[in-house]
């Protein structure tokens, strides 16, 4: 069985909500120097989903991959179902997917998919996920079938803000 690895994250710091609207905010300067403490982590992904936001599409940018990136209205504001449905669209031949969306829906799914296989420390340090948290998932199968998978690291910020 083919084993893929998902990657569920929250956006970086954003500035606050400001006369532009919600989906214009902007990274501040601590949201960039989050964003890229996670590159490694995700270093070698190779297909990228990202909600449509200025801030979303500004922590993929700061990650430096070097996969394709395909931003998405519908994941604007999504909730878990809908970015589910996102991820089981993508094709198999992705071994690795990286998304990058808002809360609660990125949290939710976070919770959703961990199984009872999955780490502990991961899931612990998963039920809080402030900005630029990033999980990494194990899935055994096709993406179309992704009902629960196992939970093997979880990345929260410890820069100094």
């Amino acid at each position: 069985m083919t084993v893929r690895t998902l990657f569920l994250m929250r956006h970086a710091e954003a500035e606050s909500y400001g006369g532009l609207g919600d989906r214009k905010r902007q990274l501040t300067a601590h949201g960039r120097r989050e964003a890229a403490d996670r590159a490694a982590a995700v270093a070698g992904v190779s297909h990228v989903l990202v909600s449509d936001a200025t801030r979303t599409m500004q922590t993929v940018a700061c990650l430096g991959l070097d996969a394709a990136v395909e931003p998405s209205r519908a994941l604007y504001g999504a909730d878990a179902g809908t970015i589910l449905d996102a991820i089981r669209e993508v094709d198999d031949s992705v071994p690795s997917l990286l998304v990058v969306g808002h809360n609660p829906g990125i949290h939710g799914l976070v919770l959703r998919l961990a199984d009872t296989t999955s780490e502990p420390s991961a899931v612990r340090l998963a039920s809080h996920f402030p900005t630029a948290t990033l999980c990494r998932f194990e899935v055994e199968g096709d993406w179309v079938d992704l009902v629960q998978v196992r939970l093997t690291d979880t990345y929260r910020t410890t820069l100094p803000a």
